[in-house]
């Protein structure tokens, strides 16, 4: 009896065995999130489209005065703005990050007037609804 407890235990053990080793091949998987928002003129409030935005998830320390203040990690997504200002970034991370850098860059050239590009670091809390104006370039 014993050696039959013995054998069968055995089995059980390399069929387990077996079956979690496939998952361990590939590892962490990563969580998506994203952020929305809209961007308008600075001066006009009127709503800027074909801007490119990229989002770059990471890790705050505590000081979101500049780009230096955050550890990017992660997956970086892109996404142009829509007609009406709106943007949707899906990016992807090992676990929800604690902030982003949002950059935001006029790609289309005149099309759409021309504006300055610029970087803001964000909590992950203002991943919704996010509003950003953005500073035409003046001749």
């Amino acid at each position: 009896m014993r050696d039959l407890f013995i054998k069968c235990f055995g089995r059980f053990m390399a069929v387990l065995g077996c079956s979690t080793m496939v998952t361990a091949c590939y590892g962490v998987p990563m969580e998506s999130f994203q952020v929305k928002g809209r961007v308008t003129d600075a001066e006009t409030g009127k709503p800027v489209s074909g801007l490119k935005m990229t989002v770059t998830p990471g890790w705050d320390y505590g000081v979101t005065s500049g780009a230096e203040s955050i550890k990017l990690s992660g997956e970086y997504g892109t996404s142009l703005t829509e007609a009406d200002g709106s943007f949707i970034v899906t990016c992807y991370q090992y676990g929800e990050p604690e902030a982003y850098k949002i950059e935001c860059e006029d790609v289309d050239g005149q099309a759409n007037g021309e504006y300055i590009s610029f970087d803001k670091i964000c909590h992950s809390s203002e991943s919704d609804n996010l509003l950003l104006e953005i500073t035409p370039v003046r001749k």
